[in-house]
């Protein structure tokens, strides 16, 4: 097909396109205030004219994008994969270097893999549906919490759920997680306030120790989870968890204050999307329906206005800068399995300071897409 001629309105028209750093960022350059740096330095050009003051409006189809020196690619169409994560797998990369355990990405057999993310976290003990794409945006609106979306799991949990605990769970639970490198100890407690069942560490054991204690009728570094559980089966201790907030560990935290730790997870739905006959390992691309469905969401959830994310990398989302577990740090995720792209690149030092290195892992705070993959920290529960 030919290239389309690049439009000839000035460059700081808005009716040209969109917003270059917004461009660069999506190809994958860096967070916008990084390619806002490197556009206000000189190191871009488009149309073979540098551009160094903002605004600056582009149509990724039709202009010629070159970062120091090198062109960015034109943008792939948007993919969607749903896959069934098996038990024992990181949804994401680990933090750490020597974090050797598979990761579920490495089973999706598709050429855009490496620019791939996946849609919120799952525990790496955990399994059921995950969905990947290289839509940022639909990350984004799918995975911050203020949006809501529903995910659906099966839980095999330890001991009988009756109605007097999912009433408990409905009205919302404390759990408190401890701070990264401190031993998973405490003791469990209901929303009401009073004692509940015994407090687990990782696998629901006991360690004991007292949790915080009331601030002001308060819990002091607590948060407040609500599950909306039900029966699945005649087998009282395999229960149907609705959530539309909170990680697995939150949730696996919550159900161990009223007396039933998860012996395993499976997540069956998240939003429109189900798990329906794809096996353990096994991945395809969404169908149009299904697709169709998804856009559908984001788009109600954006025009009616809930939960708009605030600036910065959120807890499962974020808004100015990539989706959950988008890390812009490099282009080419994966060892530069996608040929023709810029590579990762640091933002320019401005007026003689350098910029401060990136942490591991990504931006500081929130819990990225792969926030559930994070060393593994036994978390304690109050009451």
């Amino acid at each position: 097909m030919p290239r389309r001629t690049p439009s000839e309105l000035p460059l700081n028209d808005p009716s040209r396109g969109e917003r270059l750093q917004r461009v660069l960022a999506e190809a994958g350059v860096g967070a916008r205030r990084v390619c806002e740096a490197l556009i206000e330095a000189g190191h871009v050009r488009v149309n073979d004219e540098v551009v160094r003051r903002l605004p600056v409006f582009v149509d990724p189809q039709q202009d010629r994008i070159e970062v120091q020196g090198r062109p960015l690619a034109k943008p792939a169409g948007a993919v969607y994969i749903m896959l069934h994560k098996p038990a024992r797998t990181l949804t994401a990369p680990g933090e750490r270097v020597d974090d050797d355990r598979p990761r579920a990405v490495d089973l999706i057999d598709h050429p855009l893999r490496p620019r791939l993310f996946p849609v919120g976290g799952m525990d790496f003990d955990a399994s059921g549906l995950m969905v990947y794409t290289n839509d940022g945006a639909v990350v984004n609106r799918l995975t911050h919490p203020r949006y809501g979306v529903e995910r659906v799991y099966v839980v095999k949990v330890g001991g009988a759920m009756d109605a007097k605990k999912a009433g408990l769970l409905a009205k919302g639970v404390f759990v408190y997680v401890d701070e990264p490198g401190t031993p998973g100890e405490g003791r469990g407690g209901s929303g009401g306030g009073s004692g509940g069942g015994g407090g687990a560490g990782r696998g629901g054991e006991s360690r004991g120790k007292e949790g915080p204690r009331f601030v002001k009728g308060k819990r002091e570094g607590a948060r407040k989870i609500k599950l909306e559980v039900s029966p699945e089966g005649p087998d009282p201790s395999e229960v149907r968890v609705v959530v539309r907030q909170g990680r697995d560990a939150e949730i696996a935290k919550a159900l161990a204050v009223v007396g039933c730790p998860p012996k395993r997870m499976k997540r069956v739905a998240f939003g429109p999307i189900e798990l329906k006959g794809l096996g353990a390992g096994r991945w395809r691309e969404l169908e149009r329906p299904e697709v169709k469905a998804l856009r559908a969401l984001t788009k109600a959830k954006r025009e009616s206005g809930e939960g708009r994310p605030v600036a910065g990398r959120a807890g499962s989302g974020t808004s100015s800068s990539p989706g959950v577990g988008l890390s812009r740090g490099t282009i080419v995720p994966g060892g530069g399995e996608a040929r023709g792209r810029v590579p990762a690149i640091r933002p320019p030092e401005r007026d003689g300071v350098k910029a401060a290195p990136r942490a591991a892992g990504g931006a500081k705070g929130g819990s990225g897409a792969g926030g559930a993959d994070r060393p593994r920290v036994k978390p304690r529960v109050i009451g």
